[in-house]
Order: C-alpha cells, then structure tokens, then sequence
C-alpha cells in the first residue's frame, strides 16, 4: 500500500488522501479527477462483489472523472500449498520449495 501513499506525491500537483471508506483506503486527488485504490486479500465473490458495489457509489458521489484500482492482495499463508503437487512419496509439497506434508 505504501507505494500508492507515496509515489504520487509532488506529482502534477495530486494530493494522497487516507479515505474513510470501508474497502477504498487510499485516493490521489486532482481538481478534476480521483484515482481510489483498494486493496483486497480474500476471494469470496460477495466481498468483490461489495467493493464493486462502493466503486459505483464513489463514482456517483462526485462530478470528478473516478478511477478504481483494486489490487489483490496475498493471502496470510505462509506457505501456500499447490493443489495436484506431491512428492514422490504422496504428501503434498508447498509453493517455495518443499516443507514437509
């Protein structure tokens, strides 16, 4: 998220706004434009489902053009498992390298 915070700054005159909006925490505002940017970690349908919901309602909500970025996130795994990958043995292997069943 950082990079959406920081890169902007001091750029064709952009502030960087922290928003109170549920899933849309961070927007570079312009006289004439927003850019909103959220960032989304799961994957269950009804939550995108919501952010796109709150996409529409910000872009209503202003006579600015709105553009909305969502980034998707990593999850909190730390070792994420490849479905179908097992080792020679049958236990399953993990995505970096091979930690055990």
């Amino acid at each position: 998220m950082w990079f959406a915070q920081v890169l902007i700054q001091g750029y064709d005159d952009a502030t960087v706004v922290k928003t109170k909006s549920k899933y849309f925490t961070v927007q570079w505002d312009w006289p004439d434009r927003l850019t909103c940017f959220a960032f989304e970690g799961g994957d269950h349908h009804l939550r995108w489902a919501a952010i796109a919901d709150e996409a529409v309602r910000l872009a209503g909500s202003t006579t600015k053009k709105v553009t909305t970025i969502v980034f998707r996130t990593p999850t909190s795994n730390q070792y994420p498992v490849l479905l179908g990958k097992r080792r020679g043995d049958g236990s399953k292997m993990h995505a970096e390298g091979d930690f055990g069943s």
